[in-house]
């Protein structure tokens, strides 16, 4: 488990821990998985947030005549280009 105060801890946290994995399975004689250099995404998973935000989502979805899911997809893309412009 792996996190940070910023995004760029939380990767440099999570990849000490990848690292950490890797040693501990080579000294027990794990197998270790090739990397995957192609992945397929469904475009769904599960996020838990705080009642009052799920709340605050689901107020703001309906008074702009949105669903939940489409306002909160369009905040994080607008949250990821503006911390990270053109990637």
């Amino acid at each position: 488990m792996a996190d940070g105060e910023t995004i760029e801890e939380a990767f440099q946290e999570a990849e000490s821990a990848i690292e950490s994995w890797i040693k501990t399975a080579k000294e027990f004689g794990d197998p270790i998985p090739d990397p995957s250099t192609t992945k397929r995404y469904s475009g769904q998973w599960r996020l838990r947030v705080p009642k009052s935000l799920h709340a605050a989502l689901a107020l703001r979805a309906k008074h702009e005549g949105v669903s939940l899911n489409l306002l909160t997809a369009t905040i994080l893309a607008d949250g990821l280009e503006q911390r990270w412009p053109h990637h």
